[in-house]
């Protein structure tokens, strides 16, 4: 029995597509208090409840501090052109895999606790992990130098 947790839905996106626009939307999308109005005066949260159902999931969710859209991320050199993105590993999840592969990248799909570890090994080029304030307290900073 598990009487409560923190997750992000975008690590069911494999289960669906969607799960990703409850956790990792896209960017330049909605900041995350228009996200909190949408689910709770604009018929998210019965989506999502939908959604969960539609899984197998028995949850009962409350959203609460969703995060905005994600800044793309570290690299271990600068990126000046889009074309520089093809053939870089990069460290993603949810709906940006989809996008990222198809502009070229090797898209890699690692736990958080991972991502160091790999970008200092060379496994990675570049990864996403959450926000600029969290990345920075993870140290991304410096396993992208």
């Amino acid at each position: 029995v598990l009487d409560a947790a923190h997750y992000v839905p975008a690590y069911w996106y494999s289960k669906s597509k969607a799960a990703s626009l409850f956790g990792t939307g896209p960017c330049f999308g909605w900041s995350s208090q228009e996200v909190l109005g949408w689910v709770h005066y604009g018929g998210g949260q019965e989506l999502f409840d939908e959604l969960m159902g539609s899984l197998g999931l028995n949850v009962v969710s409350f959203f609460n501090s969703p995060m905005p859209a994600q800044p793309m991320g570290w690299f271990k050199e600068e990126i000046k052109d889009a074309s520089q993105m093809s053939g870089l590993k990069y460290r993603t999840v949810g709906l940006a895999a989809d996008v990222l592969l198809e502009m070229g990248m090797s898209v890699v799909q690692l736990p958080g606790g991972e991502i160091q570890p790999a970008m200092k090994s060379g496994l990675i080029d570049a990864a996403e992990f959450n926000n600029p304030t969290s990345d920075r307290d993870f140290g991304m900073q410096d396993v992208s130098k």
